[in-house]
């Protein structure tokens, strides 16, 4: 696991649990180094009724440089056009042997609670692409499953980000060997 910190002022949160999981990102037929985060909230701080899951984050070295900044705000704050809307569409999926488990959702920028020596400080904040994993409720069927999978073990994962709007895909992979042991002792502490 990694440590998280607000960003504000570094201070540690200890309520805040993260793994890594080592990844590469391809834009445009370009490799670039990245990271997929899972973290949440531990069990005994969450809020009855609350329906969010885990947090999936990408961070991705050089992210700001991939995209002109028309298209990069088209993921900064709420969606405000149906192109907005369509270009935030990610699937994730993961694989064990021949079963693939799939996920749809939306990932928006957003800075990264993580110190500088999980992030370097000149890289955190808009290399970080983040979405929120529903667990209950409408629609959380898939990412339950997908959950559960990753927490029992799988070969390797995909995120494919751009929906309809960007033209190639930006896609990260990472295998699920990098995950390890990391991901059940997270899931145990965060509930899922």
């Amino acid at each position: 696991m990694v440590p998280t910190e607000a960003p504000e002022d570094h201070s540690p949160l200890p309520g805040l649990k993260a793994a890594a999981i080592p990844a590469v990102a391809t834009y445009k037929s370009q490799k670039h180094k990245a990271m997929v985060f899972i973290c949440g909230a531990v069990k005994k701080t969450v809020r009855k009724g609350d329906t969010s899951g885990p947090i999936l984050e990408i961070y991705i070295e050089g992210l700001p440089q991939l995209f002109p900044f028309e298209t990069r705000e088209l993921f900064n704050g709420p969606p405000d056009s149906t192109r907005s809307e369509k270009i935030r569409l990610t699937e994730i999926s993961v694989q064990k042997g021949a079963a693939t488990f799939k996920a749809r959702n939306w990932v928006t920028l957003a800075i990264g609670d993580y110190p500088a020596s999980v992030i370097p400080p000149d890289q955190n904040g808009n290399n970080i692409l983040m979405s929120g994993l529903l667990t209950k409720g409408s629609g959380s069927a898939a990412a339950v499953q997908l959950l559960q999978q990753m927490s029992h073990g799988f070969d390797k994962g995909h995120i494919s980000i751009g929906g309809t709007v960007l033209v190639p895909h930006l896609e990260i992979d990472f295998s699920g060997a990098g995950a390890g042991k990391v991901l059940p002792q997270l899931f145990a502490v965060i509930g899922y």
